[in-house]
């Protein structure tokens, strides 16, 4: 999931490399069983060929012992730890359809709770960011997202500095939502460049630039449309509210209706992160009938 504000990034799953551990602690288990036999051939005198005395013989030598109890240890704590990681996946996607369904402060005790299990997880930092974003608390999300780009262990990715841009952009701060803008843009693929339709489309009204955004071309519209419903609906918003804004001769009332019906149906105060320092937009979603109880001072 690469959207900037919703869903939420999803915990990596226990998947092929914890499988083919398992597979290799079985293999040397075998190889253990081998290894015996032919150890017990060459350390006896010649007898007639028997097999059974010879696994009988095997099963009870020290060699064999400690690797069988070490194999063994090995699958039990590894079974532990793949149990620990479905088990915190599912609470990662029960989250993640709190979020979504716009339970944010349910969906922020069970982001909280993941982060305390591990052990200040870098994703659920992002997460509860998003989630504070949501929620209009701007230093909060300012606070995580600082902590996110601080991380050095992994390669830096793109959803860090697009969060931080629809972030600065929301809180009035053109300048470093342009700088964080510029460096998604530069670590975004090709193929994603939708995912930077919502924070681009949010600077360019900041700075008056309407037209820009409802003149928006196709290929970065439809890019932000394939994202999330969520993000579908805000920029839907924001594309009616630019419209709403061009000279005469160019607004669109049919087109800024026909925006606006691509946004419903919304949660309840879905849209009060967008308007916070921007009183016209808050009127804009009032005359439509998108009764919001923001409050535009909040930041």
């Amino acid at each position: 999931m690469s959207d900037s504000d919703a869903p939420p990034k999803p915990l990596p799953k226990a998947g092929s490399s914890s499988i083919l551990l398992l597979a290799i602690i079985l293999i040397g288990f075998v190889l253990a069983i081998i290894f015996g036999m032919k150890t017990h051939r060459t350390s006896q005198s010649y007898q007639p060929p028997s097999i059974k005395p010879q696994i009988a013989d095997i099963l009870i030598s020290a060699p064999f012992l400690t690797l069988a109890t070490v194999c063994v240890l090995l699958i039990l704590i590894l079974w532990k730890l793949l149990k620990r990681n479905f088990s915190v996946h599912q609470k990662g996607n029960d989250a993640a359809a709190l979020f979504n369904a716009g339970r944010l402060d349910e969906a922020e005790t069970l982001f909280s709770k993941l982060l305390a299990e591990m052990n200040g997880s870098y994703l659920m930092k992002y997460n509860l960011a998003l989630v504070a974003l949501q929620q209009s608390r701007f230093d909060r999300a300012a606070k995580l997202l600082d902590e996110c780009s601080k991380v050095t262990e992994i390669p830096r990715l793109p959803f860090v500095p697009t969060a931080c841009a629809q972030l600065h952009a929301l809180n009035s701060e053109l300048a470093v939502a342009e700088h964080a803008y510029d460096e998604a843009f530069a670590l975004t693929p090709i193929d994603q460049m939708g995912n930077l339709a919502l924070p681009h489309a949010l600077i360019a009204i900041r700075r008056g630039a309407f037209k820009l955004v409802a003149d928006m071309p196709s290929e970065e519209w439809f890019g932000a449309e394939i994202g999330s419903p969520q993000q579908m609906r805000c920029m839907r918003v924001l594309r009616a509210f630019a419209i709403s804004k061009m000279p005469a001769g160019e607004s669109s009332e049919t087109l800024v209706k026909e925006m606006l019906s691509g946004a419903r149906p919304f949660r309840m105060n879905e849209y009060n992160y967008l308007v916070p320092r921007l009183p016209e937009l808050l009127v804009f979603l009032n005359e439509h009938g998108f009764s919001t109880t923001a409050d535009v001072n909040k930041s």
